[in-house]
């Protein structure tokens, strides 16, 4: 799994895609609307171990962040 932690300056609706390195999208959490400071969450997911990136999007930007998942 992938602990993930983020900062959110506004209240805001947080979106997190997930996405392979060839660009299909594998996984995605509405984490929903929040308001300010830092949180995070545990990604877990029933994929292959390999490199992803994770976009999180507050409705505004989006942020990318590469991660390699190791089972």
């Amino acid at each position: 799994s992938v602990n993930i932690e983020f900062e959110v300056e506004n209240p805001s609706n947080i979106i997190f895609k997930f996405y392979d390195i060839i660009g299909n999208q594998v996984d995605l959490i509405n984490y929903g609307f929040t308001h300010s400071g830092i949180f995070d969450i545990v990604w877990s997911p029933e994929l292959p171990s390999g490199s992803y990136f994770i976009l999180m999007s507050d409705g505004e930007n989006i942020y990318k962040e590469k991660v390699t998942l190791i089972k």
